[in-house]
């Protein structure tokens, strides 16, 4: 178990005040840790070095964020190149052993290593949308073998002070008795697990919404997830969260309950729209492809090709933040 932060802790990963700056501030403030992180990276990481020497570009002409599209994008197949050449890590490794956090592996498969930077992300993912509160009882339905879901939650819920009922996935009806014993206020997991958990309650004869006393869940990473938010407020009073991130560059977006999409935590990474066949940087409404690049000085990959497509508008969003 983690050791919970304190307020002040808190407050350090988590100021509202930041989310509010212009865009121009904050374009400036991102250009700003990414000059650094990409400094660190190229001087820690031999992985890193040679993406520029295949490249042929020198670090003084990576100055901003528009300078990235200079690099390749990162495919899982190059990813998983670096790694047989370089075993295990591919070069990308930028502390020593014994100061990496937690190992995984994903499905290609390829290693991951998540560092306290990542789970630091998911906590302010959390502070930002307001729940789980620290004191939660939380229920997490979600894998805890090689993939981060369960155990990356885990370590950023102790860091809340939030108590935790490691549930993994499977056996609901044991889930079901769990949500009657132990009364938890949030549930973590798949959607379409959330609504089978649902179900399964209603068919053992419970009122979901009168007999128990979650009162939020966090689902994401399945496509059909707008489709059911609604079904959650309004039949059973849910508040919904819902993130975006993989086991090889972690969180990545969370969703502000407001508008439309997601915002990206540029505190933790950089997120790219770029071609999937130039890889070129796009510009607003177009689909590209999600390349991240995270502030992770454990295992900062460069222009990580995630194989999602996406668009991003500029447009501020009803809950203040300017884009």
């Amino acid at each position: 178990m983690r050791t919970r932060l304190r307020p002040k802790q808190l407050a350090t990963l988590y100021d509202e005040s930041r989310e509010k700056v212009s865009a121009l501030h904050r374009e400036q403030l991102l250009n700003q840790r990414f000059r650094e992180h990409i400094r660190l990276s190229y001087q820690n990481c031999d992985g890193v070095r040679e993406l520029f020497r295949t490249a042929d570009v020198s670090l003084h002409e990576i100055g901003s964020v528009k300078d990235l599209d200079k690099l390749p994008v990162m495919t899982k197949d190059d990813l998983a190149a670096f790694q047989r050449a370089r075993p295990p890590y591919g070069g990308f490794l930028g502390v020593k052993k014994n100061g990496t956090g937690r190992i995984y592996l994903t499905p290609r498969p390829l290693f991951a290593v998540w560092g306290p930077e990542r789970i630091e992300a998911l906590v302010r993912d959390f502070l930002r949308v307001g729940y789980p509160r620290p004191g939660d009882l939380v229920l997490i339905s979600q894998e805890y073998h090689l993939l981060p879901g369960g155990l990356a939650l885990t370590d950023a819920l102790d860091l809340m002070g939030c108590i935790v009922v490691p549930a993994g996935t499977g056996q609901i009806e044991l889930q079901v008795g769990l949500l009657r014993d132990l009364n938890p206020a949030v549930v973590f997991g798949l959607t379409s697990f959330i609504m089978a958990l649902i179900d399964k309650s209603e068919e053992l004869g419970y009122d979901f919404r009168r007999d128990f006393q979650v009162k939020s869940v966090f689902g994401g990473n399945e496509r059909h997830i707008q489709k059911v938010k609604s079904v959650l407020e309004q039949k059973y009073g849910l508040a919904v969260g819902d993130t975006y991130g993989t086991a090889d560059v972690g969180p990545v977006g969370y969703c502000c309950g407001q508008g439309d999409g997601y915002h990206y935590d540029d505190e933790s990474c950089v997120v790219e729209i770029a071609d999937p066949n130039t890889g070129k940087q796009l510009e607003p409404f177009e689909l590209g492809q999600i390349v991240v690049t995270p502030f992770s000085r454990t295992y900062p990959l460069v222009r990580f090709g995630t194989g999602d497509l996406a668009s991003y508008t500029t447009e501020p969003c009803p809950c203040g933040r300017p884009a």
